[in-house]
């Protein structure tokens, strides 16, 4: 049996769920140029992977079973991800912008003046701090970071290591949505306590596995998010690593860990105890999933299949297929706002992602919301004056009637 990558200890890490074959590309992609690429590459019968998971009773942590071909991965990344650059686009990202009010109010008690960002895309957070007379640098191995270059942020176009930082230190270094991602949990905490100071911050932001958990939501999950994080785990993670907590924020589906030093070890945190609440949270997952998948098909069930549009074409929708089972497929009309995806497909189920289309959604009598962003969607359809009964699944299951 593996270890827990938190505590080390393989006595209460536990088979959790098990949603069997996922793909690595959860994203649209170019149909063409991403056929040629996995016939050269020799890959086609390496696109997915199983979806196995693993919790720890004693951390509140989950971790994929087995990682997947890291290098397979980054690469189909590297290559085909494209995600919206609020800089470029002039738009102002819901879930940046929290962070970005809550970090502001919290460094009122510090007197910083540099900021490191590991993972920062096109470097949006840097770009407002830099506004705010903050020395930034960022680093990001993809193409997000050449789009900060052109808006005069110092951000370096590689994945993060000490290496690229010899001796320097930062007064503040954050980590938002990065820290599922990385294969060698140990290595990536290591190396971001090399570039603090003994007064520095570091803040980290990942998805709260415990909200999902608790909700029976399945949208978290992927074969890129190798570790799911609870606040508890942090408690352990803080304890492993002479870090301490000095604040903590939920969001609730994100949770946000300011970290400091601690110069002696008799200081370390002390873990709350492991009680049978932590374990009723994990045991009681399957049968929400079931619940909740339940209730999304008798709605659905309503409809006929030509009357069912889909709006949003990331990671959700994936999920959405595989996990939630919702009948989208080649025919499916699945929309999105951002214009980068347009007339590419989710290659395995040869489905095209269209344009917002207000005659044709005329023609629809259901919108099925397969995004994070129900609240937006939801006001952009009333803006579009179209009457039409809209399913969320995030961050509850809900059916509005919009007359």
């Amino acid at each position: 049996m593996n270890k827990c990558n938190v505590c080390k200890k393989d006595k209460n890490l536990k088979n959790f769920i098990n949603f069997g074959k996922f793909p690595f590309a959860n994203f649209p992609v170019n149909y063409r140029k991403f056929e040629n690429y996995i016939i050269k590459k020799k890959v086609t019968k390496k696109l997915s992977d199983n979806l196995d998971l693993q919790f720890c009773s004693h951390c509140n942590y989950l971790q994929l079973k087995k990682i997947p071909n890291n290098k397979i991965l980054n690469d189909i990344y590297e290559k085909f991800y494209t995600y919206p650059s609020p800089l470029k686009y002039n738009f102002n990202p819901t879930r940046d912008v929290f962070f970005l009010k809550k970090l502001l109010i919290f460094l009122k008690k510090f007197n910083f003046k540099n900021v490191l960002e590991i993972g920062c895309y096109d470097g949006y957070i840097l770009k407002q701090l830099q506004k705010k007379g903050y020395e930034v640098t960022g680093c990001e191995p993809s193409k997000g970071a050449l789009i900060g270059k052109k808006f005069n942020i110092n951000i370096i176009n590689d994945f993060f290591d000490k290496k690229l930082f010899i001796n320097k230190k930062f007064d503040l270094i954050i980590s938002r949505h990065t820290l599922e991602h990385i294969p060698d949990l140990e290595k990536i905490i290591r190396d971001m306590m090399y570039v603090m100071h003994e007064n520095s911050v570091l803040a980290i932001e990942v998805p709260n596995i415990e909200f999902y958990v608790k909700q029976g939501l399945l949208e978290v999950f992927s074969l890129q998010h190798i570790h799911y994080f609870s606040i508890k785990t942090f408690e352990n993670v803080a304890n492993r690593f002479n870090l301490k907590i000095i604040k903590s924020l939920e969001s609730p589906e994100n949770i946000i860990i300011f970290f400091k030093k601690i110069n002696s070890k008799s200081n370390k945190l002390v873990i709350s105890k492991k009680n049978k609440k932590d374990e009723i949270v994990f045991n009681d997952f399957k049968i929400k999933i079931e619940n909740n998948k339940s209730k999304i098909a008798k709605i659905i069930t309503r409809y006929k299949k030509n009357d069912l549009a889909f709006w949003g074409a990331g990671g959700f929708a994936v999920a959405a297929m595989h996990l939630y089972k919702l009948p989208i497929n080649f025919d499916s009309f699945l929309m999105d706002k951002d214009t980068s995806k347009h007339g590419l497909f989710f290659y395995q189920q040869k489905i095209k992602i269209n344009p917002i289309i207000i005659r044709t959604i005329k023609q629809k009598k259901l919108i099925i919301i397969t995004s994070y962003y129900s609240k937006q969607i939801i006001d952009d359809i009333k803006k579009m004056k179209i009457k039409i009964d809209v399913l969320q699944i995030f961050p509850k299951i809900k059916i509005t009637k919009i007359v």
